[in-house]
């Protein structure tokens, strides 16, 4: 299987960190992208939501929690504004 694989991508943190050990050590067999938190979500939340719901996102209100600075809530926050939801962001001030 590996000498058919373009290459792949990883989103989380702990899978890009592993995908760096692999790189220094020499065991990662094909190029790999790091789709940070920001853009990874931006693509993975809608598609397992329609995949999940087989409904359409526009229209819809769409609660994002936990904002406050985080790459990953700021790309969903934005990925459901784009897809034509209404979305309402809630957080909190830990300070």
């Amino acid at each position: 299987m590996k000498e058919i694989l373009v290459g792949v991508s990883e989103e989380t943190t702990t899978g890009v960190k592993r995908l760096y050990q692999m790189q220094e050590n020499g065991t990662l067999l094909f190029p790999a992208i790091n789709f940070d938190d920001l853009y990874g979500c931006r693509n993975s939340l809608l598609d397992s939501l329609m995949r999940a719901t087989d409904v359409m996102i526009a229209g819809k209100v769409a609660i994002v929690c936990g904002y406050g600075g985080w790459q990953c809530p700021i790309g969903c926050a934005a990925t459901l504004k784009q897809a034509g939801a209404c979305v309402i962001v809630t957080d909190i001030d830990l300070y």
